[in-house]
Order: C-alpha cells, then structure tokens, then sequence
C-alpha cells in the first residue's frame, strides 16, 4: 500500500505538469494565430482601399476625357 502512494503522488504531479504544458503550448500556439489573421486583415483592407481609390481615379479620368471630347465636339 505504501509503495502504491509512492507511485501515484509523483504520476500525478507529471500528468499535471504535461497537461499544464500542453495548456501552455496552445495558448501560445492560437495568440501569434490570431496576432497574423489580424495583421493580414489590415493589409487586405489597406490594400482594396488602394484598389478602391485608384479605380475611382481612373473612372474620373476617363468620363473627363469625353467630357472634353464631347465640349470640344459641341463646341464646332
């Protein structure tokens, strides 16, 4: 009986050191997970407001040109 709780006292204590390291490992393993997700969030965001923006230059540039197409058309 003795050596049974010789044996079980010091199980124990290494099943909870390995479940507290796998708990460890995890945490750390999903923070720098969610740390990227956010950080390639802003990029796309950052980058369709670039695409946003260009796009809406080139809009503007082409109905000015007909514009002055058309001002100069009339104009005749």
């Amino acid at each position: 009986m003795l050596s049974d709780r010789r044996t079980a006292r010091p199980l124990t204590v290494i099943a909870v050191a390995v479940l507290l390291l796998m708990a460890l490992i995890g945490f750390l393993t999903f923070i720098p997970a969610g740390a990227i997700t956010a950080a390639a969030q802003e990029r796309s965001a950052e980058a369709q407001r670039l695409l946003a923006g260009s796009l809406a230059r080139r809009i503007e540039n082409f109905f000015n040109t007909y514009s002055n197409v058309l001002i100069s058309l009339a104009s005749r």
